[in-house]
């Protein structure tokens, strides 16, 4: 009898931005192609290359990045929940050209609260493999200040 392998050990990261802009704006981030491919990755080893999005429970956005050594990736992404300026869940998974299968789904829960003149978000990012979470906090924390200059 063929040994099955063990799953790897996966963890969550939460992460809290203060924005200086309003929900609505800090929202569009997730749904404006233009701005989705200005911040997300959260890191400067990858340009995005194109962006298509369908806002709406059930919508979603894919992004299609170069990375550094010149291959491709894709980000997909499937929204669960969709309450604007409020709630957002979502599936997300990446693709990198060369590798055998997609990365597993992960999902990512974020929380957008009026908190003075800005915008609290809390995101909590679900399934990330046990050995990335530091990894995931320093990519979300990269990627919300770019967002929050862009907006």
């Amino acid at each position: 009898m063929a040994k099955q392998g063990k799953k790897p050990a996966t963890g969550r990261v939460t992460v809290r931005f203060q924005f200086q802009a309003g929900a609505a704006r800090v929202f569009r981030g997730w749904t404006d192609p233009n701005l989705i491919g200005a911040w997300m990755p959260g890191t400067e080893h990858a340009v995005s290359v194109s962006v298509t999005s369908e806002a709406g429970r059930g919508g979603g956005f894919e992004c299609t990045l170069r990375l550094d050594n010149g291959d491709e990736a894709q980000m997909s992404a499937a929204f669960v929940e969709y309450e604007p300026s409020r709630r957002l869940i979502y599936t997300l998974q990446w693709r990198i050209e060369g590798a055998p299968e997609p990365a597993p789904k992960t999902r990512i829960n974020v929380a957008f609260a009026k908190r003075g003149n800005g915008t609290e978000v809390v995101l909590t990012h679900s399934g990330i493999p046990a050995a990335a979470k530091a990894a995931a906090t320093a990519g979300w924390n990269n990627a919300f200040r770019r967002l929050d200059a862009l907006i």
